[in-house]
């Protein structure tokens, strides 16, 4: 499988009623098999990975009413 890293960075503000949130996954967009479970019957046919989720931004807003 190989070395590989995972990040994640997130940061929150909140008051009474609002909620704002963001968070960055893969921070550094690094590749690599995480783990190669695949199908054993093509293993000698092709290779077997499971390569990293690609950087991704996630935004949320929480308002309480």
């Amino acid at each position: 499988m190989g070395g590989y890293a995972t990040t994640r960075l997130a940061a929150r503000l909140w008051s009474d009623r609002l909620s704002l949130g963001l968070a960055i996954d893969n921070l550094f967009d690094s590749a690599g098999d995480t783990f190669a479970y695949g199908n054993p019957f093509t293993l000698k046919l092709s290779g077997q990975s499971t390569p990293h989720w690609p950087r991704t931004v996630s935004l949320e807003i929480h308002v309480r009413y």
